[in-house]
């Protein structure tokens, strides 16, 4: 009668039983974990940087409608819309609340020192900045830091010079073009 061996050892004529993985198998498996962690970080940050843009780009599809509201109560109060004046408002102050992670009017100084993510006025421009926080896949016309600015562009009628400030609507729209995925 032969002894009877443990459950999962297996004796080969010549060799003696072995009991775990050896130092290249350790090595392999290790290697191989590591991969598949690294493919799947990256496919994590992909998904944040894609939803990150969505939630920017839901803020300004906001801001458009928000803009079209004012104009709307505007008229509907009977009074004079001055488009040029409102071109020159802040826009977060046509929502009932500031949008997640506004920073308010910031001077000169203060955009450097944002964190991504964050919405901040500038005031001398007359613009709305997104301070981009995931930028692997994005580029902007001109714009350095990753930063997406917005404004209030006047519609002007036909044939009518950019120096008249006879306007008869307004956009909500990018300054720069920009590109993101």
């Amino acid at each position: 009668m032969t002894p009877a061996l443990p459950i999962g050892a297996m004796r080969s004529p010549g060799h003696p039983a072995s009991s775990g993985f050896s130092l290249l198998e350790l090595a392999v498996s290790l290697t191989l974990i590591g991969a598949c962690l690294l493919a799947l970080l990256d496919r994590v940050l992909f998904y944040q940087e894609l939803a990150e843009k969505a939630r920017m780009e839901y803020t300004a599809t906001t801001l458009k409608l928000a803009l079209q509201l004012r104009v709307g109560t505007l008229m509907a109060e009977g009074r004079r819309i001055d488009y040029p004046a409102l071109a020159r408002e802040n826009p977060v102050a046509w929502l009932e609340r500031p949008m997640a992670g506004y920073a308010g009017e910031v001077t000169a100084d203060q955009p450097a020192r944002l964190a991504g993510g964050s919405w901040y006025f500038d005031r001398p421009r007359a613009e709305l900045v997104y301070v981009v926080d995931l930028d692997r896949h994005f580029s902007s016309g001109g714009e350095a830091g990753g930063r997406v600015r917005w404004h209030v562009q006047l519609v002007r009628p036909f044939g009518q010079p950019a120096t008249d400030m006879t306007a008869v609507g307004a956009r909500f729209v990018s300054v720069a073009p920009y590109r993101w995925f």
